[in-house]
């Protein structure tokens, strides 16, 4: 059996939703074929199947879309939503929940769109990578025990849970664009004021319990809003003593009719009683709308990513987890909520699971954020879902504050600011990686800190890092300082448009996950994956999902030490199989290339140029070189469109005058050079100068020259070779840094060829020369019998 549904038949799904137009659609031409391909006979699977959820003296029927069941026993409950729908942390809760009330408890929940399978252990509520074979559903159901805690949740989110989650979203969208018609606030402001409001509204009720009066209506405030708001406001934030949400001098500012408006809509809710977990996934699915990187300079990271780095750390009961720059919170929030199910899900007795709960919104979670509104966020986010706010500071996450120290973290998870330039010297100063520098990339600084902030020897690290710093020449000294602190465990490359939700695309990242432990050799294995499908695709619609195969396959080289796997886009590398980190830098056919190349006698590139000034350069930067610059005659400048397979097409040329070329000395090519395609689409492709048409000429900055030393190589031999799988293939792996292919002069010098002898050169490329000479004759040849018959049928 293949790991996932999604990885499964990826192509069909896609392909057949255009022809999917309801939830009836998804479950006949989706998910009954599918389960039937898994075997499962048409009497095993039940549609449709009523279940009664209690809730104390309540009870509701709702009915599962699809059950099946072996024998008398239902093993996988399914819900199937609308076809492309974006799959969400509430339905996740409505399978679970009807899972869990079942008259016998279901062992796995199921969530679809038709292209898009989330599958859950019901016991965890944790995704889980594929349909669990017959055999070892028989172990789940087994051991599947929920606590009487669990049903009762269960029961709560089905009989109230789902219909609050919306009406609670209803009221805040409401709420935030009423603020913005009438009180003209931007989108940001808006969801300010409905932070203080729902804060304000939420301590109120719980004070109302103790004094019996509820000031949060209409009719309480109507004869002065702005002044009645703002006191049961500053009154919510004086019950906290420490770490407070809001700053002390922080007030309602919106006007009188405004707040009536809200007030009215808020009064006729009881959300604090209403069950934390539920209040958090309102709130949490308003957040989404509301902060986009656009309008805050930042872009958040999407939650199924969240969710897949968390399933790589894995969190346990008891973790020190931080992150540095939290932005909305996510990577708070998700740890809080799985570690909080875990709790539940345990053996501990009751009083053990209640100091535990304690400890998880006292002790266990840290973060820091310089941003105020998004720590205000973030706090707002974790007081929803059961306070969790307690070591959450707003401040530099480079440097310490509060009780945040470094060394003291098992779990340190972060997407940094990316390429903001840090400037201040005693920040710098703090860094080995600032030190003795005028300034460093965000990023850099914040993965030094990352480092340094979880435990010696077995501190787990995960980030989010831009390409250039695993891939650019320029970042080595930053790979070294990480080889020289730290084992790397895995790297997960993102598709471009990964962080497009938030506003950002075209961005190159990948997930890093490390451990704080400087290794004994460079001889170990390293885990890399591609995950090309992220469950949203690049216009931020629904699309296949991959994370469940990347940890699948993750879980199987950490468990058993696989290294290569069904699907190319995974595999394991040794970290001294090169000094770079990108994960597609060493895909398989990469490796093998570079073996059997080293199995021979090798050279690197550099070692057969000339020993001259500029024998490999790159052209000249466009401030050397302008359009402005071209003339009608004078001196040619080739281009990449002038560069064919080791042959020279002379059409479209541009020229400069004599007086540019001279000033242009360094990108100054002549007879024997070999002209090389640096960037774009055709990368790679090179040609000899050709030494019959003209003396000399100049390049374009796409372009790049070499000047081989007759002595060691023959040109011509060596332009064949870079245009060969053998060279081309080597120039793709430093492609892959970037969305606009191409290579630099470091890379290139590195290059590795076969040591052939000069005399064995000379030979092989007498008789590639003979072979191109043929083929022209036959091409004229070709050209002339058709110009024939061409011919002879308009002479008919």
């Amino acid at each position: 059996m293949k790991p996932t549904i999604d990885n499964q038949e990826p192509t069909d799904n896609l392909a057949i939703l255009k022809d999917l137009h309801s939830e009836e659609d998804v479950k006949a031409k989706i998910v009954i074929p599918y389960f039937k391909k898994l075997g499962y006979k048409d009497n095993q699977i039940f549609l449709n199947v009523p279940i009664k959820a209690f809730l104390g003296r309540q009870s509701k029927t709702v009915y599962a879309d699809l059950v099946i069941r072996e024998g008398s026993n239902p093993i996988i409950i399914v819900e199937v939503k609308k076809p492309g729908m974006q799959l969400d942390e509430i339905h996740k809760e409505q399978a679970i929940s009807y899972a869990r009330q079942s008259e016998k408890v279901v062992p796995i929940a199921v969530v679809t769109n038709g292209i898009s399978f989330k599958i859950y252990d019901v016991k965890t509520k944790q995704l889980i990578p594929e349909i669990p074979k017959k055999s070892e559903l028989i172990s789940f159901l087994a051991n599947i025990k929920i606590s009487k805690e669990e049903v009762e949740e269960a029961g709560r989110f089905i009989i109230e849970g789902y219909k609050n989650v919306q009406e609670i979203r209803a009221a805040l969208d409401k709420c935030h664009d009423i603020i913005r018609g009438n009180d003209g606030l931007d989108p940001l402001s808006s969801f300010d004021e409905v932070n203080k409001l729902i804060f304000a509204k939420i301590q109120e009720e719980a004070r109302a319990e103790k004094k019996g009066v509820n000031r949060f209506t209409k009719d309480f405030i109507s004869d002065n809003p702005v002044e009645e708001v703002n006191r049961i406001f500053q009154d919510a934030n004086n019950d906290f003593k420490i770490n407070r949400i809001f700053g002390d001098d922080e007030k309602i500012k919106l006007s009188p009719d405004t707040l009536i408006a809200i007030v009215s809509i808020l009064e006729q809710k009881a959300i604090s009683q209403t069950k934390d977990s539920i209040i958090g996934l309102a709130y949490e699915s308003f957040l989404p709308s509301i902060f986009r990187g656009e309008r805050l300079g930042q872009f958040f990271t999407p939650d199924r990513i969240k969710e897949f780095m968390l399933d790589i750390l894995d969190p346990q009961i008891g973790n020190l987890i931080i992150d540095p720059a939290f932005g909305s919170g996510g990577f708070l929030v998700l740890p809080y909520k799985r570690l909080l199910e875990s709790i539940k899900a345990s053996n501990f007795n009751q009083t053990r699971k209640d100091e535990e709960k304690i400890k998880l919104s006292s002790e266990y979670l840290y973060g820091v954020e310089i941003n105020p509104r998004l720590e205000i966020a973030c706090k707002t986010n974790m007081y929803l879902h059961g306070d969790g706010r307690t070591k959450i500071y707003r401040g530099d996450g480079l440097l310490d504050i509060g009780d945040v120290q470094e060394e003291k973290f098992d779990i340190v998870v972060t997407n940094p600011p990316f390429g903001a330039k840090i400037d201040k010297e005693e920040i710098l100063n703090n860094f080995e990686l600032g030190i003795k520098r005028n300034k460093q990339q965000s990023e850099i600084l914040f993965l030094e800190r990352c480092v340094r902030l979880a435990k010696k020897e077995t501190g787990k690290i995960a980030i989010v890092l831009p390409e250039s710093v695993l891939m650019n020449t320029t970042f080595q000294y930053v790979r070294d300082w990480l080889d020289q602190n730290v084992t790397i465990d895995a790297i997960f490359k993102m598709p471009s448009y990964a962080f497009s939700p938030s506003g950002a695309s075209g961005i190159q990242t990948s997930l890093i996950f490390m451990t704080r432990k400087k290794p004994a050799s460079f001889d170990y294995k390293i885990f890399m994956g591609n995950v090309t499908k992220i469950s949203f695709d690049s216009n931020n619609r629904p699309d296949a999902d991959y994370f469940p195969n990347a940890f699948w396959n993750y879980r199987e080289f950490k468990s058993k030490g696989k290294e290569m796997f069904d699907d190319e886009n995974y595999y394991a590398i040794k970290r001294n199989d090169g000094e770079l980190l990108s994960v597609n830098f060493y895909k398989p056919k990469y490796l093998k290339l570079l073996k059997k190349i080293r199995k021979e006698k090798y050279l690197k590139l550099e070692d057969i140029l000339k020993k001259e000034k500029y024998s490999i350069v790159d052209g000249p930067f466009g401030t050397q070189l302008h359009v402005a610059d071209y003339k009608t005659a004078g001196v040619p400048v080739f281009r990449v469109k002038n560069i064919g397979i080791n042959e020279f097409l002379n059409d479209d040329l541009v020229y400069i005058s004599k007086d540019k070329h001279k000033e242009l000395t360094r990108s100054r090519i002549k007879s024997g050079d070999i002209i090389i395609a640096k960037t774009g689409a055709t990368f790679g492709k090179a040609c000899l100068f050709p030494d019959k048409l003209y003396t000399e000429a100049n390049i374009t900055a796409s372009c790049c020259k070499i000047s081989i030393d007759p002595k060691k190589a023959n040109p011509f031999f060596i332009a064949e070779l870079i245009n060969s799988p053998v060279v081309y293939s080597q120039l793709e792996r430093y492609s892959e840094k970037s969305a606009q292919p191409g290579f630099n002069m470091i890379e290139l010098r590195k290059i590795i060829i076969p040591d052939i002898p000069l005399e064995k050169q000379n030979k092989i490329v007498n008789s590639i020369q003979k072979r191109k000479d043929l083929i022209k004759k036959l091409e004229l040849q070709i050209n002339s019998e058709s110009n024939m018959i061409k011919d002879e049928i308009e002479n008919i």
